[in-house]
C-alpha cells in the first residue's frame, strides 16, 4: 500500500472526507510507479473501496485478471517475476489495480496523539496477547509517550506483528504470519474515522 504524503495535524477533522478528495490522495500516492511515459499510465476509474483486510486478495483477484498470476503473502501481495520487456505491462497492471480497488488512504496517514493512544492500548491489551496465543514471544511494551515519540517521526517503534518477523523460523513465516493478521486485526475500533471507506 502507498501512503500517501498528506498529513493530519491534530485529528481527522482537518482530512477531507469526500470519495473525490480521498481519490485524489490514492492517485498521488501511485504517482511513485516507475512507468516511463505519462501516456502508458492508464485512466483508471474507482471500481470500489476495500478493506485494509480484503485489499490484498483484490489485488490479488484484479492482477489475474490483468494478465498477472500474484499470491497474497504475509498481508500483503508476491508480484510475479518477469523479464525486463514486461516489467512496464506489471507496473501497469499494478497501478491499475491499486487505483481500482484502494482502501480508505486516511488509514495511511499518521494518527494524532488522541487516535494513536487508542491505537497503542489496543495493541498491548488486544494484539499482543493474541499474537502470543499464536505461540510468538512477544516483547514488553515501553510507555505510551516513548511509543508515540518513535512512532511520531517515523522512527522504529514497538510493534507486535514486528515480533513475529524477528523471532519465528523462517520456514514457517510465512505461514505464521499469515494466521496472524487473520486472527489478530491490527486497527483499533475508534481510532480511525467512523466513515472509512470500505
Amino acid at each position: 500500500m502507498i501512503a500517501p504524503s498528506a498529513v493530519v495535524a491534530s485529528d481527522w477533522g482537518s482530512a477531507l472526507t469526500d470519495d473525490d478528495s480521498l481519490y485524489q490522495m490514492v492517485l498521488e500516492g501511485l504517482n511513485s510507479f516507475p512507468i516511463p511515459a505519462a501516456e502508458n499510465r492508464p485512466q483508471v476509474k474507482l471500481i470500489r473501496w476495500v478493506k485494509p483486510a480484503e485489499w490484498a486478495q483484490a489485488q490479488v483477484d484484479c492482477m489475474a485478471e490483468q494478465g498477472f498470476e500474484s499470491t497474497t503473502k504475509q498481508g500483503g501481495i508476491a508480484y510475479p517475476e518477469t523479464p525486463p520487456e514486461q516489467a512496464t505491462a506489471l507496473y501497469v497492471a499494478m497501478y491499475f489495480c491499486q487505483a481500482s480497488f484502494p482502501v480508505d488512504p486516511r488509514i495511511n496517514l499518521p494518527l494524532p496523539r488522541d487516535r494513536a493512544e487508542i491505537q497503542f492500548r489496543y495493541l498491548v491489551d488486544t494484539v499482543a496477547p493474541c499474537v502470543r496465543t499464536l505461540g510468538v514471544a512477544v516483547s514488553e511494551p515501553p510507555t505510551f509517550d516513548v511509543w508515540f515519540s518513535a512512532y511520531a517521526t517515523r522512527k522504529e517503534h514497538w510493534d507486535p506483528y514486528a515480533d513475529v518477523l524477528r523471532t519465528a523460523h523462517p520456514e514457517e513465516l510465512d505461514a505464521l504470519l499469515d494466521r496472524v493478521y487473520e486472527q489478530c486485526p491490527a486497527f483499533a475500533p475508534g481510532a480511525y474515522p467512523d466513515d472509512l471507506r470500505g
